[in-house]
């Protein structure tokens, strides 16, 4: 019976129950205790009756305690974690629950005895019967029990899927239950327990997605990560193969319940990944799992993968140990089958493990599910390194035989999964060059597996070497090689992976494209945006070494016997394309920040003002009244500057504080004549008393310090400075901290007029030294020791929109009113 089914059962025989107690109450009060003649018993009176039916009614009444004590045999034995006792007294019972029953029974003996005094006979009779209905309800239930020890495990679990349906508040009571029933039996050894409890807990997942029910789902997910752990811990093997069969259907049943209204994924696989493996690997071993339901598991997991958008990009959220599935394998496989000397079966798995993969991307590619493919395309890059790197004789049977067979329809996919491989063998025969990372057995072992397969690798370039030639390419090679690159343990090193591919990417852009159009075509992606760095590796002094690595590239990949010549006029093609794509990108660079005279003009009158304000709030307290000044127009700076820099901030900000400093010696060179000057550097541990004492000795009044360091430790007449200073205008000027000046600011006129900016163009005459070519271009020193040749016409347009000239001429007035105006120390 089904727990819904017992609902309506104790519903019902309740039900009854009042039915018979209220005919009764009806027949004593309205027709004097008429009791039907088919229920009274040939005996001498009626009373004799009632008497031996009331002693009948308390027995039968006891009998419950008797029952229940027979329980007591089964009242430690447990069923998916609950004791039967408990359910069966407790659980399964809805209204009749056997407590409640021998209370009653109880309360009728009670009631009974009273009836019998009050003569209410039919009710004593209704007692009788209402008492024997509830014995047989309890016998029923126990002896269910004992004739049929299975039941209890069906209607338990009956119960549990009932109440997940029902009420989700006792689910996490459930799982707890489940959970302890399966630890017990890792401890007994029982797998049949075990098997049922995963059973179970497959209804109860199926449950769980048909009623979405996403908290039951998160306490689903945490419970099996632990039951799966625990389980993966013990040596119990026949168990492992069954839970991971049940795994798998977890997995599968998910995925076949999630449809476009409806997505919910499991997160069980991350949490027992290593147990997992372990247990996969000693299988395997052991020839104890069926490869089949191994990677139909390994399917059904990619199937579950969940992937979130995040700013129009996705990520894998669950599954996220998938990509080193079938790594992780291996490794174990390996060192378990040293351990049973089962290296054969260990062959066979490896390479089974490689076909899978091409399996699940055939898989993938047929559902058009773009986003899992890729996925299995990460984790078979991951698995070929690991075959790469530890130096395996399969990768003849995978890589180099099931790869190179399947890249004939143009998958896109497999494409560059063999190019990303053909890269990483290239960096470590060709790249890496520390022996401590690739030893050089290493090295000739993958040179001969080149060699061997030679003509595979000039078939594929032949087909896709297109392929490569986009920018979108180098990222995705980048990012799959990023973490490939072979680092030594506690050292730096120059990383060496996004060279390889670049090298190798541009090598072919040189075979593949014999004359200078098409190659220029090819690397213009690769150049543009990092033309130094390419023109820095590629041309100019490194064309020797570039001369040595595409022959080495050609040896690896494609033909050996390309003629000298032929592979110097091909690295010069390369390096003259170079050239052109740099100085196409300086000119357009250059018309891009070129500006007109307008704007030069207008720079020129709005920082001239502001700078000239801005020296005038620094230098304002000289403004004695003298009968005659003189005016003079000194060159404070006369710089060559970028287009690109010139602005307000530029004139106004990043060079004020040099205009200042210039402005400040500018005033020094013309109070120098007034001042009394003693040939001292302040550095001098004399010098602050020298300074004093010249002071007292020509009286003069100075309240103006002018250009001196901020500090004096150490010197005499320190700390009287430092008092003397606090009464003292300041104008501290870092071009001048060698000197230390004092002058009584109200015997000096000094007035800035204005600071005039000009902006000049600049022309070839501008740049003597600039050499010519063969081909009589001006060759143009862009930055470093970068030379790009110029026409005559190219360069002068590309000077006057990239560089000017800027002149700050400062514009002032002086006078003095007396022949010494101060002291100085220089």
């Amino acid at each position: 019976m089904t727990y819904k089914n017992k609902i309506r059962f104790d519903v019902g025989i309740s039900i009854l129950v009042v039915i018979i107690f209220i005919i009764a109450i009806l027949f004593d009060s309205c027709w004097n205790n008429y009791i039907p003649k088919f229920l009274i018993v040939h005996v001498g009176s009626i009373e004799d009756l009632m008497n031996t039916l009331f002693t009948v009614q308390a027995s039968v009444a006891t009998l419950g305690t008797a029952i229940v004590a027979l329980m007591s045999e089964v009242s430690k034995e447990k069923v998916y974690g609950m004791t039967v006792s408990k359910f069966v007294m407790q659980i399964k019972p809805v209204i009749f629950k056997h407590k409640i029953i021998i209370l009653f029974q109880l309360l009728l003996i009670t009631f009974g005895y009273v009836a019998l005094g009050l003569k209410f006979y039919n009710i004593l009779v209704a007692l009788f019967f209402i008492t024997m209905i509830l014995i047989i309800i309890m016998i029923q239930d126990i002896f269910t029990v004992f004739s049929d020890p299975d039941s209890a495990v069906k209607d338990v679990s009956n119960y549990y899927l009932f109440v997940f349906k029902k009420n989700k508040a006792k689910c996490e009571l459930i799982f707890k239950n489940i959970k302890e029933d399966i630890e017990q039996a890792i401890q007994n050894k029982n797998t049949i327990v075990i098997q049922n409890d995963l059973e179970l807990l497959e209804k109860i997942l199926q449950i769980i997605l048909e009623n979405g029910n996403k908290k039951g789902l998160l306490l689903f997910n945490n419970v099996t990560i632990d039951i799966l752990n625990r389980i993966f811990e013990s040596n119990n093997i026949n168990a492992w193969i069954i839970t991971i069969n049940k795994l798998k259907e977890f997995y599968k049943k998910c995925n076949e319940l999630n449809n476009e209204n409806q997505q919910m994924y499991l997160d069980i696989f991350d949490g027992c990944f290593e147990n997992l493996m372990n247990a996969i690997s000693k299988l395997v071993c052991n020839d104890l799992i069926d490869k089949i339901e191994l990677y139909s598991l390994h399917k059904e997991l990619y199937r579950n993968v969940q992937f979130k958008k995040n700013n129009n990009n996705s990520y894998q959220k669950n599954n996220k140990y998938l990509s080193v599935f079938s790594g992780r394998l291996y490794y174990l496989n390996e060192k378990n089958a040293k351990k049973s000397n089962s290296n054969n079966e260990a062959y066979k798995f490896n390479i089974s493990l490689f076909k899978n993969l091409k399996y699940l991307i055939a898989y993938f590619e047929y559902e058009k599910i773009d986003e899992r493919m890729e996925l299995v395309y990460d984790e078979l890059l991951k698995y070929t390194k690991i075959l790469i790197d530890e130096k395996e004789t399969i990768l003849e049977k995978t890589f180099f035989k099931e790869a190179f067979v399947s890249y004939g329809d143009g998958k896109k996919g497999m494409i560059n999964y063999i190019f990303v491989i053909m890269i990483y063998l290239y960096y470590l025969v060709s790249i890496e060059d520390d022996e401590k990372l690739v030893s050089q057995t290493e090295r000739n072992l993958i040179s001969s597996l080149l060699k061997n397969n030679k003509s595979k690798f000039i078939d594929f370039l032949h087909k896709y070497h297109v392929n490569m030639f986009s920018k979108e390419f180098e990222n995705f090679a980048n990012e799959k090689l990023r973490f490939w690159e072979r680092m030594p343990e506690d050292e730096a090193k120059s990383i060496n992976m996004d060279y390889a591919v670049q090298n190798f990417i541009i090598m072919n852009c040189i075979y593949f494209n014999s004359n200078k159009k098409s190659l220029k075509e090819s690397i213009i992606p690769f150049v543009k945006n990092r033309v130094i760095y390419i023109y820095s590796s590629y041309a100019g002094k490194n064309k020797d070494i570039i001369e040595r690595k595409y022959r080495s590239y050609l040896e690896l990949f494609l033909i050996a016997d390309e003629q000298e010549e032929v592979i110097s006029n091909r690295i010069k093609t390369l390096e003259d394309c170079i050239v052109e794509i740099y100085k196409e990108n300086e000119i357009r660079n250059a018309y891009a920040v070129k500006k007109d005279n307008n704007y030069f003009r207008e720079l020129e009158k709005i920082c001239g003002e502001s700078i000239t304000k801005h020296l005038k709030e620094k230098i304002n307290i000289f403004n004695a009244e003298v009968s005659k000044n003189e005016n003079k127009k000194d060159i404070l700076l006369n710089l060559t500057t970028e287009v690109s820099l010139l602005d307000r901030k530029a004139l106004e900000e990043d060079i004020f504080e040099l205009l200042y400093n210039i402005t400040v010696s500018r005033l020094i060179n013309v109070i120098r004549p007034c001042l009394l000057i003693e040939n001292t550097k302040n550095s001098d541990e004399e010098a602050l008393s020298i300074f004093f004492e010249n002071l007292k000795k020509y009286g003069i009044d100075v309240e103006t310090l002018i250009g001196y360091k901020s500090w004096f430790y150490g010197q005499k007449k320190e700390k009287q400075f430092r008092l003397f200073e606090k009464n003292c205008k300041l104008i501290k000027s870092a071009n001048n901290s060698n000197v230390l000046i004092g002058v009584d600011s109200r015997l000096v006129y000094f007035n800035i007029n204005k600071l005039n900016i000009k902006i000049e163009k600049m022309n070839l005459d501008d740049f003597p030294d600039i050499k010519k070519d063969t081909n009589d271009n001006y060759l143009y020193n862009i930055t470093n020791d970068i030379y790009i040749p110029f026409s005559k016409r190219e360069l002068e347009q590309y000077i006057n929109d990239t560089k000017r000239k800027v002149i700050f001429e400062l514009d002032y007035n002086f006078g003095f009113l007396d022949d010494i105006i101060g002291v100085g120390i220089i």
